[in-house]
């Protein structure tokens, strides 16, 4: 967050998409009257006077406190177990508190979107609306599936679980939307998300931006015994850039898992190849991680629970560095699609999840995510100062977005539908896999002990963290001097050139 967004930021505020609660007031309500009154069904919001603690948390917990959701700032959506009798003097850091208003289920401006598919066109001109009904955790899923469905005019496509709740997919009149607030298990409604793919020197770009010069493969370091998760468009692997005449997994000398039919998009194969592909020779089918291998799975259901199980899934087949491709250019929202990326980064600490930004003008999303690596392309040599591709942020919460750029300007890699054939493609898209993929090169280099010594050193050998592989690639990055400003909304913290982070011995 820049420090002008910072210092607007209030903490006797609560941001919400449905819009700002002012806490200033005085409550409406003691916790004691709440706690009275509150059944399993009832929700409300409580706002601390900072950050929440374990001791915090564990004051709240033996009061009858159950904790679910955080809001900024410093509030959290909770529930009272009955008869708990709390009262405000129990937690006395607890400085606002609030039953959860229906005027705060419903997101702004459904209904207001142009669309690009058919399928979205077709519906809005019957005057309905497709959306997502997130539920609130705990709450019997069957029941608000039922509730849901009596609204005449709703049909209810899926529904998925997940830890922290369920989600609901439905299309419903628009007319009739307001109509979810009474329901007592809906937490928020927003429109369904309309999601788009956003699309050799990469190799020595990313580590040194010198001809030739990769003295990440000089040692010895090219993606070997790392796996990539792709949630992409399917990878053609018949190209001589992924096949092998094993099965998939184990034997295979790229792919370990291909988590649907197999096929072939040039999109999602060109993606593929730009990170771990490899036909044998320094041409343009070998991958910035070109030793590594690859678990893939088409774009996943657009909701929270779609991207976490897609993502968990990929991190249980091994993968440790997931590369996405694809957003949701309609709206700058935070919402469960740009959720469900935090939920998994937060639940595994291991991985770097990378995404594209938007190729349009304004950042979107998901690449808002907090947790995540948002990615934009520049030009290739010899005007890698430039930008090629990538919305402008902040964020719509002001923060800096995109955070990392590399080449994305007719990358050449790996086509599919062809035996060895290569094509070049611009995009956002082409970017973000070769940042995925010098992800894998510095997840080798603790994984085989470099640090501290430079040498490969068994004694050293780490397991980093999603955010250790993020620091040293965003402490890599430098000025793009054809971007006015340094760092910016538009380039983030620049270039990655990731050997400028990494020591070698005789440095």
């Amino acid at each position: 967050m820049t420090p002008d967004a910072l210092a607007s930021v209030r903490p006797d505020k609560i941001y919400m998409q449905a819009g700002i609660v002012d806490a200033q007031a005085a409550p409406v309500e003691s916790l004691a009257a709440m706690s009275a009154r509150a059944t399993v069904r009832d929700r409300f919001v409580l706002q601390l006077d900072g950050p929440m603690t374990p001791a915090r948390r564990q004051v709240l917990e033996q009061a009858g406190v159950v904790v679910h959701d955080y809001l900024p700032v410093n509030a959290y959506i909770v529930s009272l177990r009955p008869g708990a009798g709390l009262t405000n003097e129990a937690v006395p850091f607890v400085r606002w508190q609030v039953a959860y208003d229906k005027s705060w289920k419903i997101a702004p401006g459904i209904g207001d979107r142009t669309f690009a598919t058919e399928e979205r066109q077709a519906l809005a001109a019957r005057g309905q609306v497709g959306l997502i009904v997130n539920v609130f955790k705990g709450f019997d899923d069957q029941s608000v599936v039922e509730a849901v469905a009596a609204i005449p005019g709703v049909q209810v496509l899926y529904s998925e679980a997940h830890p922290r709740g369920s989600t609901l997919s439905l299309t419903m009149p628009k007319a009739d939307v307001n109509l979810l607030a009474d329901i007592d298990g809906v937490q928020f409604v927003e429109e369904a998300f309309e999601i788009t793919l956003r699309n050799s020197t990469n190799r020595w770009i990313v580590q040194t931006g010198v001809l030739n010069n990769t003295p990440l493969y000089d040692n010895g370091i090219h993606g070997e015994n790392g796996i990539i998760g792709i949630l992409d468009g399917r990878v053609d692997s018949n190209h001589c850039a992924f096949s092998d005449t094993q099965p998939f997994g184990g034997p295979h000398r790229k792919i370990q898992a291909y988590n649907t039919t197999t096929g072939s998009d040039d999109h999602g194969t060109h993606v593929a190849g730009t990170c771990v592909g490899d036909a044998g020779s320094f041409d343009d089918n070998r991958g910035v991680a070109y030793m590594g291998k690859l678990v893939y799975n088409g774009i996943p259901s657009f909701t929270e629970t779609g991207v976490v199980n897609a993502l968990e899934l990929h991190a249980s087949q091994g993968a440790s560095v997931h590369t996405n491709s694809w957003g949701d250019d309609g709206t700058t929202a935070y919402n469960s699609l740009a959720r469900g990326f935090d939920v998994f980064c937060r639940d595994n600490e291991s991985s770097l999840v990378c995404l594209a930004v938007t190729n349009t003008g304004s950042l979107r999303n998901p690449e808002n995510a907090k947790n995540l690596l948002a990615v934009g392309a520049c030009q290739d040599t010899p005007n890698l100062g430039s930008h090629c591709s990538g919305g402008t942020g902040p964020t719509s919460d002001s923060r800096r977005k995109p955070e990392i750029y590399a080449p994305g300007c007719g990358t050449i890699s790996a086509n599919g539908n062809t035996a060895c054939g290569t094509q070049a493609l611009t995009g956002t898209s082409m970017a973000c896999p070769a940042v995925a993929g010098t992800g894998m090169l510095v997840r080798q280099y603790f994984r085989q002990g470099f640090y501290p010594s430079g040498s490969a050193t068994p004694g050293d050998t780490i397991a980093p963290s999603g955010a250790l592989l993020k620091a040293v690639l965003l402490n890599s990055a430098v000025d793009m001097t054809g971007v006015s400003g340094y760092p910016s909304n538009t380039e983030g913290w620049g270039r990655v050139r990731v050997a400028d982070s990494l020591y070698f011995d005789g440095d």
